[in-house]
């Protein structure tokens, strides 16, 4: 078991096996949830050696009031377990959090919930109406004002939110306590407290270079970005000279593009919803070749958003990022049978220790140019 680790944690399966184990467990699965493609699979790539440990800079923390101060950790209050040196999290998240258990008042004033680090942004989520905050935020603000230097402490919000535990974030009840409202974390991309981020960069840059380098987009042509998150693969494309749209629920997220990759079009909303919208602006690509980059939630695509994929005009490659091995078999298998083909199969571990990886599918019409080789870097 490594130094830190508490022996009834059960968020991360593979903390006790060695590297090899876990990306053969990994990569294994991978082949058996995608068996029909299993000639194009390639070998999984693990993470570093020196990013397997300490790597995860977003953490979401149950808080529990014990001994005088904050603890963080996870379960309930009657199984609860405190996690002050999880070696999974950046050291530097660990003494973060420390500080703060220490600093923060105590329930009868604020009564604490959760603790959500999201690189450089701090929240705590409260079990307050919104109403309720005035009451503590000029105490929080004062406290807070001596805080030690952290880059997790970049900003720091105070989210009274009555329903936390049903759902973490609600819309209303922010208040920003301390620092900047947004800050820009790993590849200098500008971020605020809600936003999902990767949890291991490297590898997400890796995967992120590998589909830029399949799509080849450049001037003349055009990329649809569905679930286009932050905007860190809008900015490539549009870096790249490509007319660019990208489309993203999170309202957050459509901000961060904005400051990510200024002057590139997102609508915001679920990718189906945006279908007339999309279609629109698809067909009034009329020069290049017209390409696709995906990267939806575990859930998988939309079946109407597959549909439109099979059916859409001049449609010459898409480059398929999942969480879900499950439902990207679900999703190649649709897209095949609208006349796309299934060219390679990248897994990659970006969550050492547990049982979750992704993989990058590449994909392109039936009955275009020879296919390039897919070469990661």
């Amino acid at each position: 078991m490594p130094e830190g680790c508490e022996v009834a944690c059960r968020g991360c399966p593979h903390r006790t096996w060695d590297a090899q184990a876990s990306e053969r467990q990994k990569a294994a699965f991978a082949r058996e949830k995608l068996a029909a493609w299993a000639a194009v699979m390639q070998p999984l790539i693990g993470a570093p050696p020196e990013q397997r440990w300490g790597y995860r800079q977003r953490v979401r923390l149950r808080a529990s009031w014990r001994w005088g101060r904050w603890h963080f950790g996870m379960g309930e209050e009657e199984r609860f377990i405190a996690l002050p040196r999880c070696p999974v999290q950046a050291a530097s998240v660990n003494q973060w959090l420390d500080g703060l258990g220490q600093m923060l008042p105590g329930p009868d004033r604020l009564p604490l919930h959760t603790v959500v680090v999201q690189g450089g942004i701090t929240t705590l989520v409260a079990r307050l109406h919104p109403t309720q905050a005035a009451a503590v935020t000029d105490e929080l603000i004062g406290i807070l004002a001596q805080r030690p230097s952290s880059r997790h402490g970049a900003g720091i919000f105070l989210h009274a939110h009555s329903a936390a535990g049903r759902r973490l974030f609600a819309k209303k009840g922010w208040v920003l306590l301390a620092g900047e409202p947004w800050v820009r974390g790993e590849g200098g991309l500008w971020h605020g407290p809600v936003g999902f981020q990767q949890t291991l960069p490297t590898l997400w840059w890796q995967s992120l270079q590998t589909a830029q380098a399949w799509l080849n987009p450049g001037p003349g042509d055009a990329v649809l970005d569905l679930c286009c998150g932050a905007g860190a693969t809008l900015q490539r494309w549009a870096q790249a000279g490509a007319a660019t749209l990208g489309v993203e629920a999170e309202a957050e997220a459509v901000a961060a593009c904005a400051r990510n990759a200024p002057g590139v079009p997102v609508l915001q909303g679920w990718c189906g919803t945006r279908l007339p919208q999309i279609e629109t602006w698809w067909r009034g690509q009329t020069t290049g070749r017209r390409q696709v980059f995906a990267n939806p939630p575990r859930i998988g695509l939309e079946p109407e958003v597959t549909a439109w994929l099979g059916e859409a005009e001049r449609l010459d490659r898409l480059a398929y990022l999942s969480c879900s091995p499950g439902t990207l078999a679900r999703d190649l298998a649709q897209l095949e049978a609208a006349g796309l083909r299934v060219v390679a199969l990248q897994p990659y571990d970006f969550f050492p220790q547990t049982q979750h990886f992704e993989v990058l599918a590449c994909l392109e019409k039936v009955g275009t140019a020879q296919s390039r080789r897919v070469t990661t870097t």
